[in-house]
């Protein structure tokens, strides 16, 4: 009868020490909130405000990427407000100018340390853009990247290369 007694008691332990509601490492994190952009660097170094002096990151050269941010909410949706600059050739000589602030709505995976954001592009398909996250930042990679710059004659000029946008947690 002790047997079934201690064995009743080490069962009821157990089960008491077992409880669910002591899980306070399995939570998930929330990745909801606004992310702005706080680098756009670039390689190799660019000019775009012509001043004579090419640095890496962009947004010490020119204001237009200023506004842009990732707001993500409610766990899925997200949103994304983009400027990005071009080149107008429409005066004696080609210049960089900010072209129109652009808000695109989708929706937002995590798997791991990847921040995927889903939306449907002008074709009518989804495309898809990935973050890398490191703690408060998320961070997306571009190769090949079209990076603005002016050349030696003063001309506005596209070269390829690597652009790194780095989005800080607010």
């Amino acid at each position: 009868m002790k047997k079934i007694f201690y064995l009743l008691a080490l069962f009821l332990f157990l089960v008491v020490s077992c409880n669910s509601d002591d899980d306070s490492g399995s939570g998930s994190v929330s990745y909801d909130g606004t992310y702005v952009l706080t680098a756009y660097n670039v390689t190799p170094t660019a000019d775009a405000n012509g001043d004579g002096n090419a640095t890496t990151n962009q947004m010490s050269e020119i204001d237009c990427f200023n506004s842009n941010r990732l707001s993500l909410s409610e766990g899925i949706n997200a949103v994304l407000i983009d400027r990005t600059a071009g080149i107008d050739i429409s005066g004696s000589s080609p210049t960089i100018v900010c072209n129109a602030v652009t808000t695109t709505e989708g929706a937002y995976t995590v798997e791991g340390t990847n921040l995927e954001f889903a939306f449907f592009g002008s074709d009518g398909f989804t495309d898809y853009i990935n973050y890398t996250i490191s703690g408060n930042s998320l961070t997306r990679v571009i190769n090949n990247g079209s990076i603005l710059t002016y050349d030696a004659s003063g001309d506005a000029v596209s070269i390829s290369g690597t652009i790194e946008l780095v989005y800080t947690r607010q």
